[in-house]
């Protein structure tokens, strides 16, 4: 089944998304759009991983993409709890940014499925 979400242009009117580097903003997009993520804002991958999926190329070394993820956390656009390798998306349910909102109760139910594969954290 493939997965969808809306991706909305509010990134770009961001008090500080579109002043970081691109590197940060192409990681932020990276870890956003990626197979692992889900329609919560939180999902489970280490950066390790999400470093060698950018780095299938060889154009991505992992030094730069931890970079670029360090700035993102640093910044507030992602959380990461590095013990249960959980990545969360702070403002993903932000009240202006209604396409992430569930559209019925059933998507509330299916919600409820990925919240029980995701680790504990703290």
């Amino acid at each position: 089944m493939a997965r969808y979400r809306p991706i909305e242009c509010y990134v770009w009117s961001d008090d500080k998304f579109p002043y970081c580097s691109d590197d940060c903003q192409l990681v932020w997009f990276h870890i956003f759009l990626n197979p692992l993520s889900t329609p919560i804002g939180l999902f489970r991958a280490g950066l390790a991983g999400l470093a060698e999926d950018k780095n299938r190329n060889g154009q991505w070394p992992p030094k730069r993409y931890e970079k670029g993820f360090l700035e993102a956390l640093a910044k507030g656009f992602l959380e990461y709890d590095e013990k249960a390798l959980l990545i969360y998306f702070p403002k993903f349910f932000h009240p202006d940014r209604t396409g992430n909102h569930p559209q019925s109760p059933n998507v509330v139910r299916s919600w409820g499925k990925l919240w029980k594969e995701l680790p504990t954290s703290h």
